[in-house]
């Protein structure tokens, strides 16, 4: 496993991925309008609100399986989405990537982050998280 900065190569497969997620959310919530008619698309208003330089992919043999991102908000960053694509999932990848953004919120200097995933995601509530990292 090897995790490196997102790259406009990287485009479509974090499409994809985000597709996952959205349809993972339509499921847990039973709502198909979820994501809207082509849900992908949102990963670019993503990419644009967080900047391509707080996206991270983490690959397995140099296949991208899964990304994480950082929202970033004065001293603070919110760890979202993470994702990973469901044939990787129980192989500890997405606890790799939180563990990861939360190095890189201590390399930005940042005070507080969090982890929050949707209240219907029964596998990731483990992951909510708020993390101190005041000196």
């Amino acid at each position: 496993m090897r995790i490196r900065n997102y790259t406009n190569s990287d485009l479509d497969v974090c499409r994809l991925l985000w597709t996952e997620m959205v349809q993972r959310h339509q499921d847990i919530y039973d709502d198909p309008s979820i994501g809207g008619d082509d849900p992908g698309l949102e990963f670019d208003q993503h990419l644009d609100t967080v900047g391509s330089n707080n996206v991270w992919v983490i690959e397995i043999e140099n296949a991208v399986v899964g990304l994480t991102a950082l929202i970033l908000k004065d001293q603070e960053a919110e760890i979202e989405p993470v994702i990973v694509s469901y044939k990787h999932r129980g192989k500890g990848i997405g606890r790799r990537l939180v563990e990861y953004a939360i190095g890189e919120a201590k390399r930005l200097n940042m005070f507080l982050v969090s982890v929050k995933p949707v209240a219907r995601n029964k596998e990731a509530i483990s992951f909510s998280m708020i993390v101190d990292l005041k000196p």
